[in-house]
């Protein structure tokens, strides 16, 4: 679960997505976010993470 922007929304995992069921595919609409999270999702927040541990 994380936070961005004031929404609270649960991040899933390619796996997860990849999946679907009720957290790949719409446990995004309990926060009010219209689609679901792009498969990317997971390495865009992995290499961030990384890029800022390397500052």
């Amino acid at each position: 679960m994380s936070y961005a922007n004031d929404v609270m929304v649960y991040i899933s995992s390619k796996l997860i997505l990849k999946k679907g069921g009720y957290e790949g595919n719409t446990s995004q609409r309990v926060y009010g976010l219209p689609a679901k999270l792009d498969m990317t999702i997971e390495s865009l927040i992995i290499n961030g993470i990384n890029d800022l541990v390397l500052e």
